[in-house]
């Protein structure tokens, strides 16, 4: 059984209306959940505590688990930090 946009869309107003700030989907092993045309997110595992996703999306698009995106970003201001100091 897959979630129409139809039902995307009443979950997505419904949460915005909540206060919350996302859309929460259920999937079982084997389905996906698709982000714009070209991204797909598949359940590929399910053990315990700990769900595996694949995720199938362009090159171009990074994708990093989100403790990963955070140490990049600190990374980055820690150069352009470092790179103002040394202009100065």
């Amino acid at each position: 059984m897959s979630i129409s946009t139809k039902a995307c869309v009443e979950a997505l107003t419904t949460a915005i209306k909540e206060g919350e700030e996302m859309l929460v989907l259920s999937r079982r092993l084997h389905e996906s959940i698709m982000i714009g045309d070209n991204i797909i997110i598949t359940v590929v595992g399910i053990r315990s505590d700990k769900v595996r996703l694949g995720i199938d999306a362009p090159l171009e698009i990074p994708v990093h688990r989100k403790e990963v995106y955070e140490a990049i970003q600190r990374d980055r201001q820690g150069n352009i930090s470092s790179g103002a100091a040394e202009n100065t």
